[in-house]
């Protein structure tokens, strides 16, 4: 599916590409999250600044990630 048909299924639903397509968008939230985890664990501790930014945004992530079906 392209991106301009994904946004206009979201214009005639109203509704956001992540709820229309759960579980794909969750499989591929998961493949993230997993890098980003493999990422922090290789950063953690550094203190120059582009670690610091890269784990800001490591963190910014989580925040956003949705629960898992067993937590909602």
């Amino acid at each position: 599916m392209t991106l301009e048909t994904t946004l206009a299924l979201q214009v005639i639903f109203g509704a956001q590409p992540k709820l229309l397509f759960h579980e794909r968008y969750a499989s591929i939230e998961d493949a993230v999250m997993r890098r980003a985890a493999e990422l922090e664990r290789k950063i953690r501790g550094k203190t120059d600044l582009a670690s610091l930014k890269k784990l800001e945004l490591l963190e910014s992530m989580v925040k956003r990630a949705q629960p898992v079906a067993s937590e909602a």
